[in-house]
């Protein structure tokens, strides 16, 4: 029997409903009393399947703190500054997943969150722009108790995400996707604006064999944020992409 060490889905305070005026899927307001945003409307049609629950560490607005550290994690002039950036989102990201609320199983068998989702490995989401493993990787190292990060196992496809176009060709497997065939996945990002990236990753895990359990988001663009970006308590989304 497999001893893999599993990891429970973090949940914020607020755990969305169908039907409590909010999206299933990502917490963002919904009208009519069942039913998914628009966003994620958009994204299912174009997917032609559902969508992977979504959790975000925190909201950002542009110019904010979180969204300087967001961009300054990946493109500040300075090295030093970069890893500034860094240490600041992992001590959040580390913040947010031992809080009140936030739950992490030992080995199988332990307590589970909300959904009772628990993962063994996390895989992050591929840049479209940048070569090589995504930065968001470089955060998750310096919070290991959140969980193991997997290989590389998605390239960029032919149709890549955009704002809200998608398809199942967004992402492709590559060959080191047979690592993680089988295994339970939480899928990692750093910035969730209408979810067409995360949710065509995580497509692409799930028709290659992967178990996709959720979406994990450092930051979550609120459409009119403004201030100091504060840890969230509830998922959604906004309008356009400000961080790349």
């Amino acid at each position: 029997m497999s001893t893999t060490t599993t990891h429970n889905r973090p949940r914020s305070a607020r755990t969305p409903t169908v039907g409590d005026g909010r999206c299933p899927v990502c917490a963002s307001p919904a009208p009519g009393a069942r039913g998914l945003c628009y966003c994620c409307r958009v994204l299912v049609a174009q997917l032609r399947l559902p969508l992977s629950p979504v959790v975000s560490m925190a909201e950002f607005g542009a110019g904010d703190p979180m969204h300087r550290w967001l961009r300054g994690y990946k493109d500040a002039p300075l090295p030093e500054a970069r890893r500034a950036c860094i240490v600041r989102l992992a001590r959040m990201l580390r913040a947010f997943t031992t809080g009140e609320g936030i739950h992490f199983g030992g080995r199988s068998g332990a307590h589970s969150g909300p959904t009772g989702a628990t993962w063994d490995i996390l895989i992050t989401v591929p840049s479209t722009t940048r070569p090589g493993a995504p930065p968001v990787g470089g955060v998750l190292t310096l919070v290991p108790e959140l969980g193991p990060v997997g290989p590389l196992v998605l390239i960029p496809g032919p149709e890549p995400a955009d704002h809200l176009r998608v398809c199942r060709e967004s992402f492709l497997p590559a060959a080191s996707v047979e690592a993680v065939r089988g295994r339970r996945a939480l899928v990692v990002d750093d910035t969730y604006v209408t979810g067409a990236r995360a949710q065509s990753a995580s497509a692409a895990l799930r028709l290659s064999g992967v178990e996709v359990v959720g979406i994990l988001v450092l930051g979550l663009w609120r459409s009119g944020t403004v201030g100091g970006s504060e840890v969230r308590s509830e998922g959604g989304q906004g309008g356009s992409s400000v961080v790349r």
